[in-house]
């Protein structure tokens, strides 16, 4: 599954625990087995409320200013690694080999 590939490698873990390496050297059973679930997620219109949770983490703009500024800062969301493969299955349309 090329979207599981395309996938950075080295990034911090969401609310699962899991880290995108696991999916990325999982093998081809493992892939196998994202593309069953994917499936019924489409089949059955319903994905899970898990898959939807993210982890809200602020980050300093600049280390040099104002640390009370809210402004000097931006936030990331730390998201499951099946959803960011998921997501990027339904960005690129689903015709992925």
């Amino acid at each position: 599954m090329l979207a599981v590939h395309k996938q950075k490698r080295g990034k911090a873990a969401g609310p699962d625990g899991i880290h995108m390496e696991a999916f990325i050297y999982g093998g081809q059973r493992l892939k196998l087995y994202l593309s069953i679930l994917f499936n019924l997620f489409l089949l059955h219109g319903y994905v899970p409320d898990v898959f939807c949770q993210s982890i809200i983490i602020p980050l300093v703009k600049y280390k040099s200013g104002d640390l009370s500024d809210v402004n000097n800062y931006r936030a990331i969301a730390l998201v499951n690694s099946v959803s960011k493969i998921l997501e990027t299955l339904l960005l690129w349309g689903g015709a992925v080999a």
